[in-house]
């Protein structure tokens, strides 16, 4: 029974891609997909940036932290 689900859902999506509002998502799809990825870019900057600050001050404490126990 499991065996026909993965391709039944296949050749329904296809069939939905080939009728004209599948088209039409699949074309609003395509066009928005650059402005996600740019937007996805921003977000992966500015996740990294809040890391290092967040790096910077666990190293700042590590080295106070040994400062005061020698």
């Amino acid at each position: 029974m499991n065996r026909w689900i993965i391709p039944a859902i296949a050749v329904g999506v296809a069939i939905f891609l080939l009728t004209e509002r599948g088209r039409n998502a699949q074309d609003k799809v395509s066009s928005n997909l650059s402005d996600w990825v740019e937007k996805l870019l921003h977000v992966n900057e500015a996740v990294q940036d809040k890391l290092q600050k967040a790096q910077s001050a666990l190293e700042h404490f590590d080295r106070a932290l040994h400062e005061t126990q020698n």
